[in-house]
């Protein structure tokens, strides 16, 4: 999801940024040909048309909440998308109604928020072009005024003016992409806020009375851990023995192990079989690795009775060694 959305406005920055260069340096260009061959003052006009556009550009705030807006309306629609296997595919009619009303209702605010957007950087472009219009036309005006009685000069003025008016469009279309800029920025910054992993607050998630050990049925106490052995917590459901888990491997760092039940984590063997064989071969590599602790969060929660007693076999031998903290499951 939000690689789609980092892709796209990476190639937005790039293309933008790239338009931006070559107009501002086709106008610079054209702009000193006609200092050259008019008068300096037609550049008086432009330099403080330009000022007046991108100083209202500069203060016109409200563009970056309307482009995060729309872009966390896209995020929350290409979420939804995402659901659609199980919502559709399964062909559950009572869930897929419910799918289909909630993403008919994120794509309608996905389109409005987005057409928004679209709507009011070009209403922002238009004033900023007139504000750059009004001081070029009022300058030329007077160099009109200036030659009037200078036949040479005036035809050159009549004759410049197609050129003139290009100018002024590729002028508009650079305040265009200088708005279209703003707006990929305000994605960008978007993208880096979600990007950012904040460590959630485990202690908060955490009944410290609650949670025992098996073995001995006193309050473990985290700050009172043994060098070997193996300590199994428990208590009851949303006391915080997996984030407990979680608070000794971020306090203990790579000196401990975490391993949770559902994981993508990479090891060197290529594990195959079930998954009682897959948690031995993995259990087998983690006993070779340099970790005085291991945190094995619900490891039976999926295996059968067969599996379950040689894991817990395994386990035992590895504690010998090693501290190993376990939350079961218990089936």
């Amino acid at each position: 999801m939000l690689s789609q959305e980092s892709k796209a406005s990476i190639d937005s920055t790039l293309n933008t940024a790239f338009e931006v260069a070559s107009l501002l340096s086709n106008i610079v260009l054209n702009i000193l040909v006609f200092v050259l061959v008019l008068d300096s003052s037609i550049l008086l006009g432009y330099v403080v048309g330009v000022l007046l556009a991108f100083c209202y550009l500069n203060q016109f705030g409200k563009l970056d909440k309307i482009a995060k807006d729309a872009q966390n309306s896209r995020l929350n629609l290409i979420a939804w998308l995402n659901r659609a296997w199980d919502n559709v595919v399964l062909n559950n009619k009572y869930s897929q109604h419910i799918y289909q009303t909630h993403l008919q209702d994120k794509f309608n605010q996905a389109k409005w928020a987005n057409v928004h957007c679209q709507s009011v950087s070009h209403i922002v472009s238009n004033i900023g072009m007139l504000c750059l219009l009004v001081p070029v036309m009022a300058m030329t005006a007077w160099l009109f005024y200036e030659s009037i009685t200078d036949l040479t000069l005036l035809a050159v003025l009549v004759a410049t003016l197609p050129r003139q008016v290009q100018i002024l469009q590729v002028c508009y279309t650079l305040i265009n992409q200088s708005v279209n800029l703003s707006v990929v920025r305000s994605r960008l910054d978007g993208l880096e806020q979600a990007l950012a992993m904040s460590e959630p607050d485990l202690a908060q998630r955490i009944c410290a009375d609650g949670i025992t050990i098996k073995q001995s049925q006193q309050v473990f106490n985290p700050q009172n851990l043994p060098k070997i052995g193996r300590l199994t917590l428990t208590g009851k459901n949303g006391v915080g023995k997996s984030s407990q888990l979680l608070l000794l491997k971020r306090k203990l760092g790579s000196t401990a192990f975490y391993l949770p039940a559902k994981h993508e984590l990479c090891f060197n063997g290529r594990i195959q079989g079930s998954t009682g064989q897959k948690l031995i071969a993995e259990l087998d590599e983690i006993a070779k690795l340099d970790v005085a602790v291991l945190l094995l969060d619900e490891w039976d929660a999926n295996l059968d009775r067969i599996n379950t007693e040689r894991l817990d076999a395994l386990i035992d031998k590895l504690s010998e060694h090693k501290l190993v903290l376990e939350v079961r499951h218990f089936k």
